[in-house]
């Protein structure tokens, strides 16, 4: 997330996922083409970043602010060392002869 905010900032496109930068009134026309296409945009670069598994989460969502309140939602906090550990967790956790299946999946 880091990366893209800092490649969103250079190109001054940041405020779409911030909505700093909203829609205008559907009366100016030229100005909403310009949204929507920047929009699109970011859209493109967000979703193009992710992993299947997120596009698959988040992949509906159509509004670029949308997106990044959605993944900074999810994502926020998450390190790499969580994501191993929980890895490590889940690799380790396996089901014993004798053990009730539902508090198993419940482990899960």
């Amino acid at each position: 997330m880091t990366m893209i905010e800092s490649t969103l900032k250079t190109a001054s496109l940041f405020g779409y996922c911030t909505e700093e930068i909203k829609m205008l009134s559907l009366d100016q026309n030229k100005v909403q083409r310009h949204w929507m296409k920047a929009n699109s945009h970011i859209c493109s670069i967000l979703t193009i970043n992710m992993t299947k598994e997120v596009v698959g989460q988040i992949g509906h969502i159509r509004n670029s602010a949308e997106i990044w309140s959605e993944a900074h939602r999810l994502f926020t906090g998450q390190t790499l060392t969580d994501w191993t550990l929980l890895i490590m967790n889940l690799i380790i956790l396996r089901y014993q002869e004798g053990e009730d299946a539902a508090m198993h999946i419940i482990k899960l």
